[in-house]
């Protein structure tokens, strides 16, 4: 077992589809277990746990991982470049977050 260095980084919080609020991550990880392109990954530093983007390039949108977590953890913020927002088939609208 290798032990990464983890750098806060905004690139391991988040994708062009997704992104994880670690204040509200508990470490349950059912999203990285659900995730079909292996795009999470677990931060385990002794009290500092929560999931983390791995491979961001990986992630194609599915947001398995959103409708799995228990604490809303994970949000979706893709709103593609030629359309406009719309809701998804739960009638939720994504959020696009600026910065």
């Amino acid at each position: 077992m290798s032990i990464r260095k983890h750098l806060p980084l905004s690139s391991h919080l988040s994708t062009k589809f997704i992104t994880i609020d670690t204040g509200k991550c508990q470490a349950c990880w059912k999203c990285v277990e659900i995730c079909p392109n292996q795009v999470l990954g677990k931060v385990m530093f002794f009290k500092h746990r929560h999931a983390h983007v791995d491979h961001a390039e990986a992630c194609k949108g599915c947001k398995k991982c959103v409708r799995i977590c228990p604490n809303t953890a994970i949000r979706y913020i893709y709103i593609s470049p030629t359309r406009e927002p719309h809701g998804d088939q739960d009638g939720c609208y994504p959020i696009v977050t600026m910065g």
